[in-house]
């Protein structure tokens, strides 16, 4: 509720006009309804409260509801004969869970065993291209350096001459070696680049097998697990409802809906709703 200029407001140093605050019910415990005892019949207050004389009979009405739906639930695990079908139904719905989850966990595996596999390919060729790039780079380099120490050799081989330079037989072998030069090191960047192009072709390739490997993996892991929790809840059902038709689990079945059912005559006592349950 709100409150202009309340107390506790200013005891907290809340300086705002409108400050919230909130008032248990005294007396009130976790787990204890208002108008219930501990064994769920209605106090004399709460008598009052759902009585039909002080409009309270859509409350007294819900009230009902709840209980009767755990009346229902618990008349038909008296029922053997359902209890058997439900027992059959349940271990026939565990089976088919189990072989979902099954073909389900065998999809996953297959397919990040695949996302795996073309991950690790990739980094393997990847690491291969690199190698023999770095190979190619390193011939390049060696093939310039020759190039330069016999074009050095030609200079000094021939030596400069004061007021002609060099001699054409030497400018022809130097044209000769670069030339050599040039044709191997455009060789060399040829096979750099074609080794490039068909790893980032690969590449593509198998990065596309990785992520839809490893996207079929994880949605068919969902599945197995949800088909996993399936089996699992339905062998619980199937045990429980396998109980309850032998002897001793059928008498606690009984005993059960008898308490309950008392218990219910008590709290709906002097309603029409005592009448409707005495029908049952």
């Amino acid at each position: 509720m709100y409150y202009e200029h309340s107390k506790y407001a200013e005891y907290y140093g809340v300086t705002n006009s409108l400050a919230l605050e909130h008032y248990g019910i005294k007396g009130q415990k976790w787990g204890l309804r208002r108008w219930q005892n501990e064994d769920g019949t209605l106090t004399e207050a709460g008598k009052d409260h759902y009585s039909v004389s002080t409009g309270g009979n859509k409350k007294l009405q819900r009230l009902y509801n709840r209980e009767s739906k755990k009346l229902k639930r618990l008349k038909d695990y008296t029922d053997i004969d359902l209890q058997k079908r439900n027992a059959e139904k349940y271990d026939k719905r565990f089976k088919k869970a189990m072989k979902v989850g099954n073909v389900a966990a065998g999809t996953a595996a297959a397919a990040l065993g695949v996302s795996y596999g073309a991950k690790n390919l990739n980094d393997h060729l990847k690491t291969q291209a690199k190698s023999k790039i770095d190979d190619l780079y390193g011939k390049s380099d060696r093939a310039r350096r020759t190039a330069q120490m016999l074009v050095s050799d030609t200079w000094k081989k021939d030596g400069y001459k004061p007021g002609k330079g060099y001699s054409d037989e030497a400018w022809s072998r130097i044209d000769d070696i670069m030339s050599t030069y040039k044709s191997q090191d455009d060789k060399f960047m040829s096979q750099i680049k074609d080794t490039k192009n068909k790893f980032n072709q690969g590449a593509n390739v198998r990065k596309t097998a990785s992520d839809i490997g490893k996207y079929v993996g994880l949605a068919s892991a969902g599945v197995a697990v949800g088909a996993y929790a399936t089996a699992a809840y339905s062998k619980l059902m199937s045990r429980a409802a396998s109980k309850r038709v032998s002897d001793i689990g059928h008498k606690k079945a009984v005993k059960e809906y008898q308490e309950h059912y008392n218990k219910m005559m008590k709290t709906f006592e002097g309603t029409p709703y005592a009448d409707i349950l005495k029908q049952q």
